[in-house]
């Protein structure tokens, strides 16, 4: 029987997608997708605030009990409005072994 650990929202108002989730020996979590449409996905010590074009690639961080470690937008390299457009997204997640 498995237990619910936590539960939370991540996202904002448009269409966002997780495509790819991961755990890691630690239980932290990653998930990998993509955000369209609207400016308030949340971000958290980013390396990309913003996203760019239509469509952009997101990959966010949980700790193991569930609070947000960081996630930030990938992909883009037109300014929202800009044409053409770009769209991107993660398709894909993979965790580094620590060799632990």
């Amino acid at each position: 029987c498995s237990q619910i650990a936590f539960s939370t929202y991540l996202g904002g108002k448009g269409d966002d997608r997780a495509n790819s989730i991961r755990v890691d020996s630690a239980g932290n979590i990653y998930i990998g997708g993509s955000t369209q449409y609207w400016d308030d996905f949340p971000t958290l010590n980013a390396i990309q605030d913003k996203r760019r074009g239509d469509s952009s690639g997101i990959v966010a961080k949980f700790s193991s009990d569930g609070k947000l470690q960081w996630a930030t937008h990938l992909g883009g390299t037109k300014a929202y409005g800009s044409y053409p457009s770009a769209y991107s997204e993660v398709s894909g997640v993979a965790i580094a072994s620590t060799g632990g």
